[in-house]
Parts: structure tokens; C-alpha cells; sequence
């Protein structure tokens, strides 16, 4: 979910039919029919059969990006963008369409986040490869051409491998900080085990395209809580350190980091809270940080059936 900026508007990316769409409400909750059609704008995709959303974000000129996942003869990523409007935005890529230079044939999922500092697009996602899953940053301008100030040719992929040749690298969600670094979090687990109880992930780069080196150890935050845990969404607060959130086996689960990568024992217990314990069908899948500093966290809760939570915690 996102807000144009500007604009007092609410967006939420979801589906319509057999495509992804975006529909815009007021800040009083009724449907903004000055947006899209009727309020909502459904992309054009030639050729895809379906598409699903992923993520969104807002440039600082309001203009909406939607990453999608296409399907055609297989999966690939897809960047699209609206006007503030909601139309389709022709000055973008190909018809409002950018569709990153992939680097294996299947590849899933799809998160932009929009760089303000360097007016710079990035876009995450991640590839199947068999025994070794791993995941993708492509950084754009804002016309939609590669932006090769970033690593070359404006994309990189990581192996995180940290234990084992073969891992299952995922990515769930990217942000940027105030230096417009982009930071990418998600999950990893040694693929040979095949336990589904990977760890939290959170990587972040510097500018140029390359692991920055002043995070963590090895430019590469991991957390082991004794389940499976898988960080779902990021944000950076006012201060530079960043929250990101998840699941941890039958828990929501909340980190903190500071600036430099290291846990921030300072924040609930050790650095972490645990919340909605117990519940087989349970993850934290956004966060929002308030203008006083509170976090704000919403996601699924439920055994069997599923129910929206919302978490606010003390900075």
C-alpha cells in the first residue's frame, strides 16, 4: 500500500480478473473516481495471460510504480508505471512497461522502491535456478532505461551462500535509505537441507551497485530466531536505522538495525519483538513509520482462516 505524495489519497495493489490493479481511495475511505477508470487503473500487458502485484512505491512527481509478475510461456518480472492519475505512463520504457534483463528463465516477484537522492528506480525480484535460488537488484532511471552507474550495466544478483555452495535466496522487499542506498530483505537457507527454516536476510548496497561493506558482517545481516523466518517488509526511520519484519515459525516478528547492520539490542527484547504468537498462519507483510516516530505494522493472522493485524510499537 502506498500514497501519492501531494495528494491526500490511499492506493492498495491487488488484482482485477485475471490482472494486477491499483485502486485509489480518498482519505476518508470512498472510492477517488478521478483516478484510473471509475478508480482503478488495470495495466495493459500484451500477450500475458495473468499478472500478479508484488509491490509499489511513489516517486516524489506522484507518478505509481506496480511491480507485477507476468506469465506468457513462463514467469518473469515487470515494471510498470502510472501517472498520479492513474493512466498508464507512455513516456516510461516501452507503453508505461520495463521488463528488466533477466538473468535465468523463471524469475518471480517483483518490488520497486523510488530513490529520491539520485532519482533512481530499483527493482528487486528473484530467480529460480534449480538447486540455487538467488535474487536480483536492477536499478532504472526514470525514463525506464538501465541506469549503469549501478554495477555496470544496471543490474546485479547474489548468491548468499554463506554455509553451503547452493542456497534458497529470497527477497521480499526493498527500500532506500537517506543516502539512497538500496537495502533488500527476505530469507536464505542452505538449499541441500531443503528444511523451509531459512533465516532472516537483509542486504544492502551502496550507489554503485556493490555490497556495501560498512553493513554487517560481509555486507549481510542474518538472523537465526529457531524457526523459519522470512522478513516481508522494510522501512528506515528518521534516524537511519531500519525495521524490517516478517515471520518467525507461528510469530510475527519485528527487527531493528542500526545504521551500520548490527542488531539493535535497545529495541524490544535483544532487538526483536514477537507478536500474534501461535497462529499456523501468520506474518507481518508491511510496515509504515508515523510522523511522531511509531511504527505501524499490518499483516495476516489466523489459524486455518486468515484475519488482518495491525501492530503499533514505540520507536
Amino acid at each position: 500500500m502506498g500514497g501519492s505524495r501531494g495528494v491526500s489519497r490511499i492506493l492498495i495493489s491487488g488484482e482485477s480478473g485475471d490482472y494486477g490493479a491499483i485502486a485509489a481511495y480518498t482519505a476518508s475511505g470512498a472510492i477517488d473516481t478521478t483516478f484510473g477508470s471509475s478508480g482503478v487503473a488495470v495495466p495493459s500487458i500484451p500477450g500475458a495471460l495473468f499478472s500478479t502485484p508484488w509491490g509499489m512505491d511513489v516517486q516524489s512527481d506522484g507518478s505509481i510504480l506496480l511491480g507485477s509478475e507476468y506469465y506468457v510461456s513462463d514467469f518473469q518480472p515487470l515494471l510498470i508505471r502510472f501517472t498520479a492519475g492513474g493512466v498508464q505512463d507512455a513516456t516510461f520504457g516501452s507503453g508505461g512497461r520495463v521488463t528488466p534483463t533477466p538473468f535465468a528463465s523463471t524469475e518471480l516477484y517483483s518490488y520497486p522502491a523510488y530513490d529520491p537522492v539520485n532519482n533512481r528506480i530499483y527493482f528487486s525480484n528473484w530467480q529460480e535456478l534449480g538447486s540455487d535460488d538467488d535474487f536480483n537488484v536492477h536499478a532504472f532511471d526514470t525514463a525506464g532505461s538501465a541506469a549503469t552507474a549501478f554495477s555496470g550495466d544496471g543490474r546485479t544478483s547474489l548468491d548468499v551462500a554463506l554455509t553451503d555452495a547452493t542456497s534458497q535466496d529470497s527477497v521480499n522487499a526493498i527500500t532506500v535509505d537517506a543516502n539512497g542506498r538500496p537495502i533488500v530483505a527476505g530469507s536464505w537457507e542452505p538449499r541441500p537441507s531443503k528444511t523451509f527454516a531459512g533465516d532472516a536476510l537483509v542486504v544492502r548496497y551502496t550507489t554503485a551497485g556493490v555490497l556495501d561493506t560498512t553493513f554487517s558482517t560481509d555486507s549481510i545481516f542474518t538472523y537465526d530466531n529457531g524457526g523459519r523466518e522470512i522478513m516481508n517488509a522494510l522501512a528506515v526511520q528518521a534516524d537511519g536505522r531500519i525495521i524490517v519484519a516478517g515471520q518467525s515459525g507461528s510469530s510475527w516478528m519485528i527487527l531493528r538495525l542500526n545504521t551500520d547492520g548490527s542488531l539493535d539490542t535497545s529495541f524490544g527484547t535483544n532487538g526483536r519483538v514477537l507478536a500474534f504468537s501461535g497462529n499456523t498462519a501468520t506474518a507481518a507483510k508491511a510496515i509504515a513509520i508515523q510522523p511522531d516516530g511509531k511504527i505501524v505494522v499490518v499483516g495476516v493472522v489466523g489459524n486455518g482462516t486468515r484475519d488482518i493485524g495491525v501492530l503499533r510499537l514505540w520507536p
